[in-house]
C-alpha cells in the first residue's frame, strides 16, 4: 500500500539555507502492518558554487544525510521505517536543510544564502506491508491506486451522494475523480444505507461498495494523504495545530514567516474568528535589540509591533476583521530581526524561533446576519441538510459542483439524502434547470420566514470564488443572464422555522 506526500497540487520543501519543515503521513488503522518505508524523491536546484546538506530525520530520530551537488538534480532517499514508527497514527519527516551559495566569496550574494530550492515531489510517498486476507473488501480497498473512482451513477438520488462523498473524501485528503463510464474497472460506489451490515462491500462486478459514513471513514483511513482534516476542528478556540504542521522551531536569519490557512466551512459550528491569539517563542536578542512581529490577514496588514529582543515569549492578540475573511483565508505572521548589522557581509547570524502550538483563533463576540458567514453557520446548525439534484447532470457538472460544495459546506455538517422533520435544502442544478424552478417558486406560495440563496463560481481565486445570491433580494433575470449556458449552480433554501 502506497501513501501519497499530503498536498498534492502543492510545492512543499526548503527554500535557501539554513531551511526547515515537516511534513506528516498517515498511518492507516487496520490491524498493524509487518513492514514499511519512505521513498522520498526530491528536486534540487542549487547555484553555481554554492554546496549543501540535506536531513532527513523520522519521529524526531535523524535517518538520512545527503549532499547537495551544484546544479539541477534529483535524489531518492529510501527510508525503512521501525516498528515503533508504524505504530503511531501518523509518520512525521522533518526536512532540513544548511549550507552556502556564495560561490568562494567572502560574503554571498545578496547577503543571503537563497540559491538553493529543494523540491519534495508529489510522487514521494510510504509504503506499507499488510497480512490482511486480500480476499477482504476493506483489504482490497487498501490497494486501489489513487485517485479514487468515484461512480457518479444514473438517477438524481444517486448523483447527489456521489457529489456528497467526493466533496468529503477530497477534505478529507483522499484524491477523488468523479466517473460515469459504467465499465470503468473498480469503481467506488457509494450508498446511503447506513444500516447496511458491513461498511464495505464488494459487488458482483468487482466495484466497491462503500455503505454510509462508516464506509466513507474506512476509504478516508485508507487513503488519507493530508493529516490535517477538518473532522478534526471540534471545539473552540481552535489551536494552529489544526490548521499547520509548521509548528516546529525554525533556525532562520533575518526574517521568518509562517502562513495559517483556514476555511470558514471547516471550523466548529460554521462560527467565523473575531481574534488571532498569536504565541512565538524566540532566541535571545543582545540587550537593546528588538523583533518586529507583523500579522497580516489575506493580504491585509493589520498589525505591527515591536517586541524586546532578550525576552523570549511573544503573545499578540489580533482582531480579525469580519469583511476582510472570505470562504478562504491565509493569516501571515513575519518575525523579523531588527538587530543592527555589524558582521562583514551585514547579514545577521542564526536566530531561532518557533510558532508555538497554543497561538489559536477564537470566535467571540458578534457573528455576521448576512452573507456567507451567516449561511455557513445556519447550514452547520441546520438540525438536517439534504443535497440533492434538479435533474440529471453529466460528469464535469457534478464535479464543479463537488468544487463547490467543499467550499462552504460544513465540515460536520448533518447531511441526509430524505428528511421528515425540518431541513435545509441544497438543490443541484445547470442554468436551464434553475430557470424552470426559479419560475415554479414564483408561483408557489412561500413562507415569509424562509430564505433562499443561490450559489454560482465567480470564475476567479482568491478568498471568494464563490458568488452567494440572496433571492429575496436579487433581480432574478440579472443572474441568470449572467451565467453561462454550461453554468451550474446550488439553491440552498431554508426551512421557515429557521
Amino acid at each position: 500500500m502506497r501513501i501519497v506526500r499530503p498536498s498534492q497540487t502543492s510545492w512543499i520543501g526548503l527554500t535557501g539555507f539554513p531551511d526547515q519543515t515537516e511534513v506528516h503521513f498517515t498511518v492507516p488503522r487496520v490491524g498493524g502492518y509487518v513492514d514499511g518505508r519512505l521513498d522520498l524523491r526530491f528536486d534540487v536546484q542549487l547555484a553555481e558554487g554554492g554546496d549543501g546538506r540535506l536531513s532527513v530525520a523520522v519521529n524526531g530520530e535523524r535517518r538520512s544525510e545527503k549532499v547537495l551537488d551544484m546544479g539541477h538534480n534529483t535524489h531518492q532517499i529510501s527510508i525503512p521505517l521501525t516498528n515503533a514508527d508504524l505504530l503511531a497514527s501518523k509518520v512525521v519527516v522533518e526536512l532540513a536543510a544548511r549550507g552556502t551559495t556564495n560561490n568562494g566569496q567572502l560574503c554571498p550574494t545578496g547577503a543571503v544564502n537563497s540559491g538553493s530550492a529543494i523540491n519534495l515531489l508529489p510522487e514521494s510517498a510510504m509504503v506499507l506491508t499488510t497480512l490482511q486476507d486480500v480476499n477482504d473488501p476493506q483489504t482490497a480497498l487498501i490497494a486501489v491506486p489513487d485517485p479514487l473512482l468515484l461512480y457518479l451513477g444514473r438517477d438524481s438520488n444517486s448523483q447527489a451522494i456521489a457529489m456528497w462523498a467526493a466533496q468529503h473524501l477530497t477534505r478529507a485528503g483522499v484524491a477523488t475523480i468523479l466517473v460515469d463510464d459504467p465499465l470503468t474497472p473498480g469503481r467506488i460506489i457509494v450508498s446511503d444505507k447506513a444500516s447496511a451490515p458491513e461498511a464495505v462491500e464488494l459487488d458482483l462486478g468487482g466495484n466497491f461498495v462503500l455503505n454510509g459514513l462508516a464506509g466513507l471513514r474506512r476509504a478516508i483511513e485508507f487513503h488519507r494523504a493530508d493529516a490535517l482534516v477538518p473532522a478534526q476542528l471540534s471545539d473552540w478556540p481552535v489551536t494552529v495545530t489544526g490548521l499547520t504542521t509548521e509548528t516546529m522551531v525554525r533556525n532562520f536569519r533575518g526574517a521568518k514567516q509562517w502562513t495559517i490557512p483556514y476555511k470558514i466551512a471547516d471550523l466548529p459550528g460554521g462560527l467565523t474568528p473575531t481574534r488571532f491569539e498569536l504565541a512565538l517563542r524566540t532566541s535571545m536578542l543582545a540587550e537593546g535589540d528588538e523583533w518586529i512581529v507583523q500579522v497580516s490577514l489575506n493580504g491585509n496588514l493589520l498589525q505591527t509591533v515591536r517586541m524586546p529582543g532578550n525576552v523570549p515569549d511573544i503573545g499578540l492578540a489580533v482582531e480579525l476583521p469580519l469583511e476582510l475573511q472570505g470562504l478562504t483565508n491565509s493569516l501571515a505572521v513575519r518575525l523579523v530581526d531588527a538587530s543592527p548589522n555589524q558582521s562583514v557581509c551585514g547579514t545577521l547570524p542564526d536566530a531561532q524561533a518557533q510558532l508555538l502550538p497554543t497561538s489559536r483563533l477564537t470566535a467571540l463576540g458578534v457573528q455576521p446576519t448576512e452573507g456567507w458567514h451567516y449561511l455557513i453557520r445556519q447550514l452547520a446548525t441546520a438540525p438536517v441538510v439534504v443535497p440533492g439534484n434538479y435533474g440529471l447532470l453529466n460528469v464535469n457538472q457534478a464535479t464543479r459542483i463537488a468544487a463547490m460544495l467543499s467550499q462552504f459546506m460544513p465540515a460536520g455538517v448533518n447531511a441526509a439524502f430524505e428528511a421528515e422533520g425540518p431541513a435545509m435544502m441544497l438543490t443541484a442544478l445547470n442554468k436551464n434547470q434553475l430557470a424552470q424552478l426559479l419560475r415554479a417558486r414564483k408561483e408557489a406560495d412561500m413562507a415569509p420566514e424562509r430564505r433562499d440563496w443561490l450559489v454560482t463560481a465567480t470564475g476567479e481565486t482568491g478568498t471568494n470564488s464563490l458568488r452567494l445570491i440572496d433571492l429575496q433580494t436579487q433581480d432574478e433575470p440579472t443572474f441568470l443572464n449572467q451565467m453561462e449556458s454550461a453554468s451550474v449552480a446550488i439553491l440552498v433554501q431554508s426551512h421557515s422555522s429557521q
